[in-house]
């Protein structure tokens, strides 16, 4: 797993546990294994086929760039952000052994499906917020351009009378379209400012790995200095 990482090749790799053949997963495992990457996959854009996998190898510069907020799972978050952040994933094949015990990260299937969803969704929302606000601001703004249209058909023809709600559902439909795309428009803003604190937070983890190499190779240089022949300190 690590020697894509040491030949320069990646700077994250998935171990990919063959989800589709594997012995240790059931039937509906698979389909919920397989589903899920596929959505992933789609929402990262990396090319990986087991996206839930927690076998993963890191080069240093990539793990200084991610920074994980899901208290759930880091699994699905940091491939949407090694994809945001151009990094390059690679896939790896490994084997795998039975499960001995069961898992302690979930108790259902169910609270596994809830929580990663939300995860996926509130980590692409984190990182691509004008896309999602306007997508659920356009959607809402077209439903509610039916009902509108519907008074204006029986406003022309006459018979505008009764169909007042139309006007009012519609019209709150579109205002709520609207704000959401303005919602989008401040939290892309938002974003652009969380990206230059993560610059920020990666140079000062730069800055301390550089003042521990100083402070080791200070110690180094003390161990190895002769003592003075009077027997004082050298």
């Amino acid at each position: 797993m690590v020697a894509p990482v040491l030949a320069g090749e990646a700077d994250i790799v998935v171990g990919d546990r063959g989800v589709r053949d594997n012995a240790h997963f059931g039937p509906f495992k698979r389909l919920l294994q397989m589903f899920g990457s596929a959505t992933v996959k789609r929402l990262s854009n990396t090319q990986i086929t087991d996206a839930v996998s927690g076998f993963r190898a890191i080069s240093r510069a990539a793990a200084q760039k991610i920074n994980i907020t899901s208290s759930f799972s880091y699994t699905t978050e940091m491939l949407i952000q090694a994809g945001r952040k151009r990094m390059a994933v690679v896939s790896v094949p490994i084997r795998t052994n039975g499960a001995i015990r069961p898992s302690r990260l979930f108790k259902s299937i169910p609270q596994f499906i809830i929580n990663t969803a939300a995860t996926m969704i509130r980590s692409y929302a984190m990182y691509n917020p004008l896309k999602v606000f306007a997508l659920a601001g356009g959607i809402a703004a077209l439903i509610g351009s039916a009902p509108i249209l519907r008074f204006v058909y029986f406003y022309l023809i006459g018979h505008s009378n009764g169909h007042i709600q139309s006007l009012v559902i519609g019209g709150s439909l579109i205002v709520l379209g609207v704000v959401a795309i303005m919602f989008g428009a401040v939290a892309d803003l938002v974003g652009r400012n969380r990206q230059l604190l993560e610059q920020s937070l990666e140079r000062l983890r730069h800055v301390e790995d550089q003042l521990q190499s100083i402070h080791e190779q200070t110690l180094g240089n003390l161990d190895r200095a002769p003592s003075r022949s009077d027997g004082t300190d050298g």
